[in-house]
C-alpha cells in the first residue's frame, strides 16, 4: 500500500512537472519613429511617457503568467492615445523565457475592452511567437495574428497555432497606427499554452489512483 502511495505521488508530480511554466527572464520594448525604449528584468515589466514621438503612453505592462496561472504565457496591456494625429506606427513587445510547458498548439488573444477612439483609418495588430532558442524577442515560430481596423471600437480575436515540446521563450508584439486622426487604443493580448490531452489524463490519473488510496486508508482505519 505504502508502495502504491508512493507511485501516486509521483505520478502527480510527473504530470504536475510537465504542465507548468515559468519565465526566468523578461523584456518590454517600445519603438516609434526615432524614439525607442528597452528594459530586461524579470517578471512584470511596465513602462509610461507623456510624450513618446508624439504617443501618450499612460501605461504598457507586460506580465509573466505564474506557474500555477491559467492559461500558462505572458500577457501585454496597453493604455496609448494619439492625440494630434498622423503619429508614427508604434510598436509594443513583450517576451519573456524559461518556459518548459508540454504545448502541442499555442494561442494569441487580443482583446479591446473598452470602446476606443479609432478614426477611420487606425488599425491595430497583435502577433504571437515561440521560439526553442529560449531567447528574449526571439521569432522562430510564428503563433498567429489577430488584428482590429477603424471602425471596431471593441472584440476579441484569437489565433492558434503549433508548437515545441522543449524549453523556449514567447513573445507577444502590439502594433498601433493612428492614420491620419487621432487615435486612443485600450487593449489585453497575451500568448499562452493549450495543455497536451496526455498531460491532462497523466494529472487525472493521478488524482483517481490518490482518491482510491485515501478511500482505502479511512475505510481500514
Amino acid at each position: 500500500m505504502q508502495k502504491l502511495f508512493i507511485g501516486t505521488v509521483v505520478l502527480l508530480a510527473m504530470a504536475f512537472g510537465a504542465s507548468t511554466a515559468n519565465a526566468s527572464q523578461t523584456e518590454i520594448t517600445l519603438s516609434s519613429g526615432t524614439d525607442s525604449y528597452s528594459h530586461i528584468g524579470s517578471g512584470t515589466l511596465s513602462y509610461g511617457s507623456l510624450n513618446f514621438n508624439g504617443w501618450a503612453v499612460v501605461t504598457e505592462t507586460g506580465i509573466t503568467k505564474s506557474p500555477d496561472a491559467v492559461p500558462y504565457g505572458i500577457q501585454l496591456t496597453s493604455s496609448v492615445a494619439c492625440f494630434l494625429g498622423g503619429c508614427a506606427p508604434l510598436t509594443v513587445e513583450f517576451s519573456g523565457t524559461g518556459f518548459t510547458t508540454v504545448a502541442p498548439r499555442f494561442f494569441t488573444t487580443y482583446n479591446l475592452p473598452t470602446p476606443g477612439e479609432l478614426g477611420s483609418t487606425s488599425t491595430t495588430t497583435q502577433t504571437g511567437w515561440y521560439d526553442t532558442s529560449d531567447m528574449l524577442l526571439a521569432t522562430g515560430g510564428s503563433v498567429g495574428s489577430v488584428g482590429f481596423s477603424g471602425g471596431v471600437s471593441s472584440g476579441s480575436k484569437t489565433a492558434v497555432g503549433g508548437g515545441p515540446a522543449s524549453s523556449y521563450s514567447l513573445t507577444v508584439q502590439d502594433l498601433f497606427n493612428s492614420g491620419t486622426g487621432a487615435a486612443s487604443f485600450s487593449a489585453n493580448g497575451e500568448v499562452g499554452v493549450t495543455p497536451e490531452p496526455s498531460t491532462m489524463l497523466l494529472f487525472g490519473s493521478g488524482l483517481l489512483l490518490l482518491g482510491g488510496f485515501l478511500r482505502r486508508q479511512l475505510h481500514h482505519a
